[in-house]
C-alpha cells in the first residue's frame, strides 16, 4: 500500500481501492481454501482422467470467449467519465447498448460451441463414453454462455470501484456452491451432478447480482428519451475502443487456452497434472491481479489530473518495483516447494518432473512481472496502439506452442507463452506507456527488468 500513500491521489480513490482490493483478496483466499478441498475430494471420487477433460473443456470455451473481444473492458472504459460527471443519461445508454451486445456474443459463442462438439473425441487420448463426453462438455458451455445474459451491468460496479459489492455475493454463492459440490461428491461421486450445481448456482449467482446492481443504479431502469444521434455516439464510442481492445482479448484467449490444447494431443493425462499446480499459480497471480484490477479506474482517473504524466510514473515506479519484489519471493518459492505442497495436498503420484517445474516456474515469473504495464495499458486506454503487435504475439504464441510442444514436451508448451511475449509486446507496449504518457526514455524500463532478472536467477 505505501505505493499510494507516496503518491498525491484523492482519498476516495483509495478508499475505494482498499474496499476492492480486500474484499477482492478475502473472496481469493477463501475460494483457494475450499478449490484445495474439492480439489482433493474430486481426485479421490472421479480421477485425475475427469479433471484433464473438465480443464481441457474449459480451455476450448475459454477460446470461444474470443467472441467477446474486449467488449466489457471498452465499456468500463467509456464509464469512466460519464461516472465523473455523474451523467445517469448517459450510463444508462451505455450499460442498455452493452446489454444488447453481450447477449448478442453469448447466443454467438454457444452456436459455435455446439459446432465443435463432434471434434472432441480427436483432441483427448483418454478412454471415455463419447455421449459422456458431451454431456459434460454442454454444460461446461451452459455455465459459461449463462454468465452473458444477465451479468452485463456488472460493469458499472467495476467502472465505478464499487466491485466489492458484487464481490461479497460471489463469496457468498461460492462457499455455499463448494460445500453442495462436497455433498455430492461423497453422495453421488457424479460428475454430471457436480457440474449441474455449477449451472444452476451460476445463474442463481447472476440474477443476484443483476437487481443489486439495478438497486444501486435504478436510473439504469429509467427509459429516457435517447436520439439517433445519440445513439449513433455511444455506438462510435464502443467501436473504436471495442477494436482496440479486440487484439489484447484475441490474444489473452489464444495465449492462455491454446495450451492446455497441445498438451493434450501430447497426453491429455497432463492436462490435469499441470492443473494441480496451476491452482497454486493462480493463488498467487489472482490476488496480484485483484489488486491490480482495483487500480485501474484509479489510474484511469489520473489520467485527468493536472500534472498527470509526473503522478503517472510515481505511481507506475511504486508499483514496479513492489511488484518486482514479490515476484521474484513467489517465484523462487514456487520452484522450491511446490512439488512438496501436490505431494502432502494430493499425493506423490501428481509431482511432476524437474524440468516442468523450471519451466512453470518462469511462466510464473513472466506471468507476473508484467503486470505493472498491463494495468497501465487497460487504465489509460492505449489498445488500438497495441493491437498489432497483440495479434503476432498470439499468432506466435500458436507456433511456438505447436513447434516446442512437439520437439522438447509439455516443457516446450508452457515456455512459448513467455518467449512470445519477450519478442512482441513485453517491449512494445512499455515503449508506448513511457514515451507517449510517462515521457520517460524507454531504456529505463530494460535496465530496471535486466537488475530485477539478475536477481531472480541468482
Amino acid at each position: 500500500m505505501i505505493f499510494l500513500w507516496r503518491t498525491k491521489i484523492k482519498t476516495e480513490y483509495i478508499r475505494n481501492f482498499i474496499k476492492n482490493s480486500s474484499w477482492g483478496i478475502a473472496y481469493i483466499f477463501i475460494g483457494a481454501i475450499l478449490t484445495f478441498v474439492t480439489r482433493k475430494l474430486f481426485l479421490d471420487f472421479l480421477g485425475i482422467g475427469l479433471l484433464s477433460v473438465g480443464t481441457l473443456f474449459t480451455s476450448i470455451i475459454g477460446m470461444l470467449s474470443v467472441a467477446e473481444l474486449g467488449v466489457s473492458g471498452a465499456v468500463s472504459y467509456i464509464c469512466y467519465k460519464p461516472i465523473a460527471e455523474k451523467d445517469k443519461r448517459q450510463l444508462s445508454i451505455i450499460i442498455n447498448s452493452y446489454k444488447y451486445i453481450n447477449r448478442t456474443i453469448g447466443a454467438v459463442i454457444f452456436t459455435i460451441g455446439l459446432c465443435f462438439v463432434p471434434f472432441l473425441k480427436y483432441i483427448i487420448d483418454i478412454e471415455i463414453d463419447e455421449i459422456y463426453l458431451y454431456q459434460i462438455y454442454i454444460l461446461f458451455l451452459l455455465t459459461s454462455v449463462s454468465t452473458y445474459f444477465l451479468a452485463y451491468n456488472n460493469v458499472l460496479l467495476r467502472a465505478d470501484q464499487k466491485e466489492y459489492i458484487s464481490t461479497k455475493v460471489i463469496t457468498l454463492f461460492f462457499v455455499l456452491k463448494s460445500f453442495v459440490q462436497i455433498i455430492v461428491l461423497i453422495l453421488t461421486e457424479s460428475y454430471l451432478v457436480y457440474l449441474s450445481v455449477d449451472l444452476v448456482s451460476n445463474i442463481a449467482l447472476n440474477v443476484v447480482i443483476y437487481k443489486k446492481v439495478n438497486k444501486i443504479y435504478p436510473f439504469l431502469k429509467e427509459k429516457f428519451e435517447v436520439s439517433k444521434r445519440e445513439k449513433k455516439l455511444v455506438w462510435k464510442k464502443l467501436k473504436y475502443y471495442i477494436v482496440g481492445m479486440a487484439g489484447v482479448r484475441v490474444a489473452g484467449v489464444v495465449i492462455n487456452n491454446t495450451g492446455n490444447i497441445v498438451v493434450s494431443m501430447i497426453n491429455t493425462i497432463y492436462v490435469g497434472l499441470i492443473a494441480n499446480f496451476n491452482i497454486i499459480v493462480l493463488l498467487i497471480v489472482s490476488i496480484f491481479n485483484k489488486i491490480y484490477a482495483s487500480l485501474i479506474p484509479m489510474i484511469g482517473n489520473v489520467k485527468n489530473d493536472k500534472d498527470s504524466n509526473k503522478k503517472l510514473y510515481e505511481i507506475f515506479l511504486n508499483i514496479f518495483n513492489t511488484n518486482s519484489i514479490l515476484t521474484i519471493l513467489v517465484s523462487v518459492n514456487f520452484f522450491i516447494f511446490s512439488n512438496n505442497i501436490i505431494e502432502l495436498w494430493i499425493g506423490e503420484k501428481y509431482r511432476v518432473s524437474e524440468s516442468i517445474i523450471v519451466a512453470l516456474s518462469l511462466k510464473f515469473y513472466h506471468e507476473l512481472i508484467k503486470a505493472p504495464v498491463w494495468v497501465f495499458r487497460d487504465s489509460l486506454g492505449f489498445f488500438n496502439q497495441c493491437k498489432n503487435v497483440l495479434f503476432i504475439d498470439a499468432g506466435l504464441n500458436l507456433i511456438l506452442s505447436f513447434f516446442l510442444g512437439f520437439m522438447i514436451g509439455v516443457e516446450g508448451v508452457i515456455l512459448a507463452i513467455a518467449i512470445a511475449h519477450l519478442l512482441t509486446n513485453f517491449w512494445y507496449d512499455a515503449k508506448i506507456l513511457y514515451r507517449k504518457y510517462l515521457n520517460r526514455n524507454l531504456s529505463e524500463y530494460f535496465i530496471i527488468n535486466i537488475k530485477y532478472l539478475i536477481l531472480f536467477i541468482f
